[in-house]
């Protein structure tokens, strides 16, 4: 059987789909431009207009063409009522406005990647559901693609952190910080908790990475004591943990601030607004799904009188990932809506300094306007990015963990004990050197994935991206949570 089989064709389909055909059309700029309205900022002569300032003279126009010929231009901006009443004039959002943007290319490229992922793995899944006899010898191309994304992903994060940490100005960076040792501590403390009532199954992955890792060593003739300890690989969880929460928390405080100005505009609508409360509390939701007293007892074991047990124990397991895939969908369903809201911020800023006494700067009040729209990437990396995040985490956890989207597929179920699992396999000497024809190298490279799905089984894969997958959408949920309290409560104080 062939090392990659179709799966090889969907891949390549969709790499010369990047690099070929993704200059005439890109997903990334139709979501971006569909359906919204900018602001513009205004001119100075519409400035003076509403200030009533006349417009300067042609004798002080000519000093000033003057001054610039002779390399002394000064600033010409001039300072109007901060109550002046202006009217923005609005403009739909276009291809050619946003790609001089600022973090325009890697909000492209990640989202044009990230949908190419997608498409794969559900083609995958979809050729694995209809030909289950071919999946036992392939390697799963479809976790390259995920795996590439999750670096992708990283990198953007990185990259947008980054740019606090570069200001002059300290809170963004004090806020990253301080975040960062809340997520610690919190990490701690849910690395600690039972597994009866947290059931990410930790222990349970690291007993068998134990016992696997040991039997390899001893097949292989190496002496050795053994993989790292439980406690050490907890902490490094932790410090793990600690870093994701401060790549994640202004991208939550973001979607509270979207989501706080989004219910302004949908005050009518009782379908958006409870589409957009649903939006807000899915990761807990999601959360919850995780605590075994809430989550699996209910569903697994409480009798719903007629009704009986609602779902069996696998069902169950496919019912979390289904709930992580609404979650994802309802995320990015509602994407325009929260951009929309985003970019009404420009005539809210308006219309709260025309409250204010005082004088402003023309340029400065064209910069406040004009911000809010040069910044339009970096907020849809901010909504976007944890969702991409989750759903590529989502994928690995699904084919790694060997878990299934029906019930009736999953091989095990995930409450059996140690004890009622059959025992590894036996493993297979790796050979001391590559094969020289290229079917020696292929039979070398089966037995090394083989050796390697035993040293780490799909319980291992299952406990650790459970725990990625919960804590993400705890940090979301967190970060939200703080955000909005900021910008429903504090900032309308400042």
């Amino acid at each position: 059987m062939g090392l990659f089989g179709a799966q090889l064709v969907f891949s390549m389909i969709m790499a010369s789909f990047l690099q070929k055909l993704s200059q005439y059309f890109s997903l990334a700029q139709t979501v971006i431009c569909y359906r919204l309205v900018r602001y513009m900022h205004p001119t100075d002569e519409e400035l003076r207009e509403a200030a009533g300032i006349p417009p300067p003279s042609s004798r002080s126009r000519g000093k000033k063409d003057a001054r610039k010929q002779n390399g002394a231009a000064k600033d010409n901006s001039f300072t109007v009522p901060r109550n002046i009443q202006l009217k923005l004039t609005t403009a739909e959002v276009t291809d050619q406005d946003v790609v001089h943007l600022h973090f325009f290319t890697e909000y492209q490229w990640l989202v044009d990647f990230s949908s190419c992922a997608v498409i794969v793995y559900v083609i995958t899944e979809l050729f694995y559901w209809m030909t289950p006899h071919m999946a036992a010898g392939e390697v799963n191309l479809s976790l390259i693609w995920s795996l590439m994304a999750l670096l992708f992903i990283l990198r953007v994060l990185w990259s947008l952190t980054a740019q606090y940490f570069r200001g002059e100005d300290g809170g963004e960076r004090a806020m990253c910080i301080m975040f960062a040792f809340f997520c610690l501590v919190s990490a701690m403390v849910v690395l600690v908790i039972n597994e009866d009532i947290l059931e990410l199954g930790l222990d349970e992955a690291y007993a068998l990475f134990s016992q696997g890792s040991n039997l390899f060593l001893a097949t292989q003739g190496l002496e050795s004591s053994g993989p790292a300890s439980k406690i050490s690989i907890k902490v490094i969880l932790a410090l793990c943990s600690a870093l994701v929460g401060a790549f994640l928390i202004f991208p939550g405080m973001r979607l509270a601030q979207m989501y706080h100005s989004a219910q302004k505009y949908c005050a009518d609508n009782f379908i958006l607004r409870l589409l957009l409360h649903v939006n807000f509390l899915s990761p807990l939701i999601v959360m919850l799904l995780w605590i075994k007293p809430i989550g699996r007892e209910i569903f697994t074991q409480v009798t719903w009188g007629k009704y009986g047990i609602l779902m069996s124990s696998d069902g169950y397991e496919s019912f979390r990932l289904w709930a992580v895939v609404a979650m994802v969908t309802l995320r990015l369903c509602l994407l325009t809506l929260h951009l929309q809201a985003y970019l009404n911020l420009a005539y809210d800023r308006v219309q709260l300094m025309s409250k204010e006494a005082g004088r402003i700067s023309s340029t400065e009040l064209q910069r406040m306007v004009a911000r809010v729209f040069y910044y339009l990437c970096v907020v849809t990396l901010h909504y976007v990015v944890p969702a991409i995040l989750i759903l590529n985490v989502l994928f690995l956890l699904k084919t790694l963990g060997d878990g299934s989207w029906c019930s009736s597929a999953i091989c095990e179920d995930y409450s059996q004990t140690e004890h009622e699992r059959a025992p590894p396999s036996p493993f297979a000497k790796l050979p001391d050197a590559i094969g020289s024809s290229l079917k020696d190298a292929t039979e070398q490279f089966q037995v090394a994935i083989v050796t390697l799905k035993q040293v780490f089984p799909p319980l291992f894969f299952r406990g650790i991206l459970s725990y990625a997958l919960w804590w993400l959408c705890g940090v979301n949920f967190a970060s939200q949570v703080f955000g909005l309290t900021y910008y429903s409560y504090f900032a309308e104080q400042q």
